[in-house]
């Protein structure tokens, strides 16, 4: 027996359709395509969906390869790659008409409350003291359901991307596996736009597409408590851009870590 398959609030749901198949009901996505972030979430339910036992992601590593249509349902094929004693890996194959449009390789591993050593990030305003007005995310129509406010206060005024606090603003199940959700979901959001450059101006962001997302968990947290997500270029070049992030609680514990690249044409002023 699988596990039951779960949906994700009222954005990502997913229908059996096979064995190790899946379809998608809902998936989020705007007028030209699918949200990257709706795809994410969908393999790991897809992946969880496969696995008899109370696993949670460890890691997963995405690679999207084409832009997704929105009127379209999303077929998912799992492949049972490798099941171990303390782990099993899963790898996922998206595709809309027979053609492969991002795959995903899913680590899964037995839950624990083991918190051991991180590095400690130090915003620079709290959770309380976080401005919405300041958050560009907070435009987003994707997290209605969440308060979302910026963690730093800019010197010239202007809202930025990140850092920036979310929470989900209503009390959410004890699932480990929902939230495990919400925290691939958030670290998808304007992640593209971070990775340009510092200085960038905040309408020249908006218009990179990601190509590869790599993700790490490293501890549990509750998404309706406040979450801190960083993200900072790493570096841009051949028309491609790298941000490296992180998640944590408003304690300073790192929840999860988090790379994306995403292919960009350069702003005039910058290599």
């Amino acid at each position: 027996m699988t596990r039951p398959l779960l949906t994700f609030g009222d954005l990502v749901e997913l229908a059996p359709s096979g064995t190790d198949l899946f379809t998608t009901v809902r998936c989020p996505g705007s007028r030209q395509r699918l949200h990257g972030s709706g795809l994410l979430v969908a393999a790991v339910l897809a992946a969880a969906a496969t696995i008899d036992a109370e696993l949670v992601p460890a890691s997963m590593h995405t690679t999207f390869l084409r832009a997704g249509r929105p009127a379209e349902p999303v077929e998912l094929a799992v492949d049972r790659l490798h099941d171990g004693r303390t782990s099993r890996t899963r790898g996922v194959v998206m595709r809309q008409g027979g053609v492969a449009i991002a795959t995903s390789t899913i680590r899964l591993v037995d839950p624990h409350d083991d918190q051991g050593w991180h590095r400690s990030c130090t915003p620079e305003v709290d959770a309380e003291a976080g401005v919405p007005e300041l958050a560009a995310l907070a435009d987003l129509s994707l997290l209605d359901g969440f308060d979302v406010r910026a963690a730093a206060l800019p010197a010239d005024g202007r809202r930025i991307i990140h850092p920036c606090w979310i929470r989900h603003q209503s009390v959410l199940p004890d699932d480990a596996l929902l939230h495990v959700c919400v925290v691939a979901f958030v670290t998808d959001l304007g992640v593209s736009g971070s990775a340009r450059p510092p200085g960038t101006p905040l309408r020249d962001r908006l218009g990179p597409v990601t190509l590869d997302h790599s993700l790490w968990f490293h501890r549990p947290a509750r998404a309706d408590d406040w979450l801190l997500i960083t993200a900072d270029s790493l570096s841009e070049a051949g028309s491609r851009a790298v941000a490296r992030g992180e998640v944590s609680t408003a304690s300073g514990s790192l929840v999860a870590s988090f790379t994306q690249q995403a292919m960009v044409v350069p702003a005039r002023g910058h290599p």
